[in-house]
């Protein structure tokens, strides 16, 4: 069962778990690129999480929208 990942250049890596001798992957570290995505520290990326859960409260399609978009602008999670 082989898994795929995409890096933030966009090139793709497969590794397999379940391999006798998986070859070691190394991702980069988005905080070691400029530009590409902001890193946060967790208690404010958890903050940021519960206002906008708090202010959509009453939408639940839209509050998974707003940490959606949260979670791209701070991981870089989104294709370009």
């Amino acid at each position: 069962m082989e898994l795929k990942f995409r890096t933030i250049t966009g090139a793709i890596i497969g590794a397999d778990p379940q391999a006798e001798a998986p070859t070691p992957v190394g991702l980069a570290d988005p905080a070691s690129e400029r530009g590409v995505g902001q890193v946060e520290p967790a208690h404010l990326l958890r903050k940021q999480i519960e206002r906008v859960i708090r202010e959509y409260s009453a939408d639940p399609a839209q509050a998974a929208l707003a940490v959606c978009v949260i979670l791209d602008e701070n991981l870089g999670l989104a294709e370009d």
